[in-house]
C-alpha cells in the first residue's frame, strides 16, 4: 500500500488559500470595527443634540418673553412661574444653563464640543407669536479619532396664554 502525502506545491496552494481567507475575514472585522466607531459617534451626537433641544423646550414652557444677547450667544427666559430667569450660555464648547438663580452648569457631555451656538429673535408676525431661531453644530471624536459633526436647527415660539 502506498501512502499518498501532500506534496510541497499543494501545501503552499492550501496555506495560499487560508492565508486570502484569513485576509478577507480581518478586512471585514475592521470595517465593520470602524463602521461601529463611526455610527457610535453619530449616535451621541443625536443623542446630545435632542437632550439640548428637550432643554430649550423646557425652558420656553411658560415663557413670557425672552432676550437675546452678546450677539445671539445668551439667551435669557422669563418665565410665568419663577422669579429668576432661565439663562443659556455659550463658552468655549460648552452650553451652559443657569436657572433658579443657581451657578451655570454645562449641559452637554464632556466628549461633545457645542459650536457655533446662536439664538435670533424671529418677531412676531399676523398669527405668529414672536420667535426664537436655535442653531447649532455638536463635535465628538469617535474611537478612531475621526472627527464626527451633526448640524441642529429649530424654531420655538411663545406659547399665547
Amino acid at each position: 500500500m502506498q501512502k499518498r502525502a501532500f506534496t510541497l506545491l499543494e501545501a503552499l496552494v492550501y496555506l495560499a488559500l487560508a492565508a486570502i481567507f484569513l485576509g478577507g475575514i480581518l478586512s471585514c472585522a475592521y470595517s465593520l470595527i470602524v463602521s461601529a466607531s463611526a455610527e457610535q459617534a453619530k449616535i451621541l451626537l443625536q443623542e446630545e443634540g435632542q437632550f439640548l433641544i428637550g432643554k430649550f423646550d423646557w425652558a420656553f414652557l411658560g415663557a413670557k418673553n425672552f432676550t437675546v444677547s452678546d450677539g445671539g450667544q445668551t439667551l435669557t427666559v422669563n418665565t410665568y412661574d419663577s422669579a429668576w430667569p432661565v439663562i443659556f450660555t455659550s463658552q468655549i464648547g460648552r452650553a451652559r444653563l443657569a436657572a433658579d438663580g443657581n451657578i451655570p452648569a454645562d449641559l452637554n457631555a464632556e466628549a461633545v464640543i457645542v459650536d457655533s451656538l446662536l439664538f435670533r429673535d424671529v418677531p412676531a408676525t399676523s398669527g405668529r407669536p414672536e420667535g426664537l431661531d436655535i442653531s447649532y453644530v455638536l463635535e465628538t471624536l469617535d474611537s478612531r479619532g475621526r472627527l464626527a459633526r451633526q448640524d441642529f436647527s429649530f424654531t420655538e415660539y411663545l406659547q399665547q396664554y
